[in-house]
This record gives C-alpha cells, sequence and structure tokens, in this order.
C-alpha cells in the first residue's frame, strides 16, 4: 500500500576480543532481564556498541501468541565523536538510564497496564547500538582516537528474535516505541516482522513522539557508512528511508503515529529555518520548568500556529486509509507517556492515547470507519496562554 509520507571497548592491547559483562536473570518490574548467550553473541558478532552483551527484558503473559515488542529510546549516532559519547554512556553504566530499574513499567512500556494489553506477552528491547537496530558493519571500527566499536544492531534485533522462538510463537504483534524509540519502530517495522515470520497475522506499529528524525538528512550518509546499512527496509533501500517520516509514507505496515507539540518538533525542517520557532515555543507552550524567561506573545502564537496545523492538517488526507490512524496533541510534555498520572489522563479529542490505539489495534482487518482512529487536536488560542488542549500534563517536574 502506498501512502505519505530503519568493541568492545578494547584497550590498545585489546583489540578484537569483546568483554561481555553481565549478570543472572533478575526482575525488572513484572520482566525478567535476559542477556543473550555468550556463545551466540561471540558466534555471530552481535555485540553492544562498546563490547557489551546485548539484552531484552520478557514478560510473558496469559495470551499465547499475542505479543507486544518495545524498542528503547535513545538517538542514532552518525559519527565517531557521537558514537563515542554513548559508547562511554555504555561503559559508565549511563546508557542503562533507559533501563527497566531506573522507570516503572507503565514509563517504559506504557500500554502494558492498558486493560485490552495487560495480558499480551511484552518484550522491551533495550537500545544499546545506537543504530536504529540496523547496523550491521563487518570487523570492528576504529575511531580516530583509537576507540574499538561494534555497529551491528541488525545482528542484535535477529539474534533477540530467534532466542524468543525457541520457546514462544508469534501470531498478533504489535510494535511500539517513544522518542528515539519511535524513530528505530517506523524505519525497522518491516524488518521486524520479517524476522517474526509466517505464523504473524496481524502486526502494526505505535510510535509515539518520533515522527520527526532525531538524526539530520545530511548525515544519512555518514550513517550507513559508519553503521554499516546497505539496506533500510524491504520497501525502501534508499538511505531517505532512515528519516521516519519517509519511511511511514512507503511502507505498507499498519500504523499508529502519536505526535505532540513538543520538543521533538525542533528536529522539523520548519523550525531548523525558523529561528523564532523554538523561543516561541518555550515560552507558549513548555512546561513551568521551561527555561524561557520570555512572556508569550500574540507575535510568538503567530510563528507557532502555520506549522502546527499544516502538520496535523496533512494528514487528514489519509485518514480514509484503511488500518492506519493518529492521535496528535497541542501538548508539550515529550516524555509524558512514562509518567503515569499524565499517559493515564492526557486526552486529545476525547480520549487518551492507550484507549485510542486499542481502538485502533481492534479495528485492523475489519471493515470498520478508518476516519474514527484519528483523534485532532484543538486549535491553538491566543497569547500569553495558548495551550488549548485542558487536560495536558504539566507540572514543575514535567520530563522535557
Amino acid at each position: 500500500m502506498s501512502r505519505f509520507a530503519t568493541v568492545l571497548v578494547c584497550t590498545s592491547s585489546i583489540l578484537a576480543v569483546a568483554i561481555q559483562k553481565h549478570s543472572s536473570r533478575r526482575g525488572a518490574a513484572s520482566f525478567t532481564e535476559v542477556y543473550l548467550a555468550d556463545d551466540v553473541v561471540k558466534e555471530t558478532g552481535s555485540y553492544c556498541i562498546n563490547g557489551d552483551t546485548p539484552k531484552y527484558y520478557l514478560r510473558e503473559g496469559s495470551e499465547k501468541g499475542k505479543w507486544f515488542f518495545w524498542f528503547g529510546q535513545s538517538p542514532p549516532c552518525s559519527d565517531d565523536a557521537a558514537c563515542e559519547d554513548q559508547a562511554t554512556h555504555e561503559d559508565d553504566g549511563e546508557g542503562t538510564s533507559q533501563d527497566f530499574e531506573q522507570f516503572n513499567t507503565i514509563g517504559q512500556v506504557p500500554m502494558m497496564n492498558h486493560e485490552d494489553f495487560e495480558n499480551y506477552n511484552a518484550v522491551y528491547i533495550r537500545n544499546c547500538d545506537y543504530g536504529l537496530f540496523l547496523g550491521n558493519r563487518t570487523g570492528v571500527y576504529t575511531a580516530s582516537s583509537g576507540r574499538k566499536m561494534y555497529f551491528r544492531g541488525a545482528r542484535i534485533l535477529a539474534n533477540i528474535v530467534a532466542d524468543l522462538q525457541l520457546t514462544h510463537t508469534f501470531e498478533e504483534v504489535l510494535l511500539g516505541g517513544a522518542s528515539g524509540g519511535a524513530n528505530s519502530a517506523f524505519v525497522g517495522a518491516e524488518n521486524l516482522k520479517n524476522l517474526l515470520g509466517d505464523s504473524l497475522t496481524k502486526f502494526g506499529v505505535v510510535g509515539i513522539n518520533g515522527y520527526f528524525s532525531d538524526m539530520k538528512s545530511a548525515n544519512f550518509s555518514n550513517f550507513a557508512k559508519l553503521q554499516g546499512v546497505t539496506t533500510v527496509s524491504p520497501s525502501c533501500s534508499d538511505i531517505s528511508c532512515l528519516d521516519p517520516a519517509v519511511a511511514y509514507s512507503v511502507a505498507g505496515i499498519p500504523t499508529f503515529v502519536v505526535q505532540l507539540f513538543d520538543k521533538s518538533v525542533m528536529n522539523s525542517d520548519y523550525a531548523d529555518s525558523n529561528s523564532d520557532f523554538e523561543p516561541a515555543w518555550e515560552a507558549c507552550l513548555h512546561c513551568k520548568d521551561s527555561t524561557s524567561t520570555e512572556t508569550c506573545t500574540d507575535t510568538m502564537v503567530e510563528t507557532l500556529k502555520p506549522f502546527w496545523h499544516e502538520f496535523w492538517n496533512n494528514f487528514t488526507s489519509y485518514s480514509h486509509l484503511q488500518d492506519f490512524g493518529g492521535l496528535f496533541s497541542s501538548c508539550a510534555c515529550h516524555h509524558f507517556w512514562r509518567v503515569d498520572d499524565a499517559f493515564n489522563s492526557q486526552e486529545t479529542d476525547g480520549s487518551t492515547v492507550g484507549d485510542a490505539a486499542s481502538k485502533w489495534w481492534s479495528s485492523i482487518g475489519t471493515s470498520s470507519d478508518s476516519s474514527e482512529n484519528w483523534y485532532w487536536p484543538c486549535k491553538l488560542g491566543d497569547a500569553p496562554d495558548p495551550q488549548c488542549e485542558s487536560t495536558c500534563y504539566i507540572d514543575d517536574e514535567c520530563p522535557a
């Protein structure tokens, strides 16, 4: 279907031998931490960017064959400096800030507490490759500093799926992600679907606040070369499909887009070309903990309105497409999905994200009215407080 718009830290004396640092299985909320087997990792070379052993989190549900996959967040890296920073975070344990130990269950797989998904099997795949699960570079990469790194995201994903297939079957699978995890979900959905095999009867994607790429298009070529990406997905081998919006436009997989008027819109071309845009957003829409000292003015509001209206209005032309849907909100808290109160109470067009996505998921493959799976934002008001949505999660500790 076509519509609009996927090292070890070696010292100088230890070159290609990966140090695998991990502990035994242990519980994380209602999930269990699982490391890939050392022999499998060594044989396939499927190491994290710094040479550690990849891991995922598994929650076994009562509904056999029904699964929720969730890709962990963090943006991709496309040059030596950025990748070295990510590898160093992994070395220092800072990369685990995206792990379950740091947030509660709903914060990492937010839809798992929804009544329609609470009995699903669930897998949270931690992002330790920083390559959208696409990297497939042969050998160990040596940066100009001498740092050794691996770019093996595609192998990591393949081995995690293979590990799960040893004891489980997949029939209905919903792939999700938020922020950088949504970037990965939009780009890599087809790849995961193909890995899961012919037993699938239903597959879809829900991406939260990840429609705008964390990586500028000017860096796509460097990213592909560094990470060893030869093809993005079966539907698009061109590197332009590293942009979630482009990947979304060519893949025929049922998708539910969730996008707030949050900080991720600063990755848009509009924001890049308008120096007044981000200051206007900070003053008029951001959380109370915003660093902005400006008072929202009518001029600022008029800077925001054209972008927002054009963005979400572009989707109205596609609301007739079967098995697709979306929710667009003027609320501005990027990480609302990992805050219980926000995810369960923030509404757009009369629905929470959980309820809207569940309704869309249930409608896939049916003859229901596809237009009912789209949830549109309210119209921004005037300065000094243009926010038109009364249920937005806003407090002094609102995550950016």
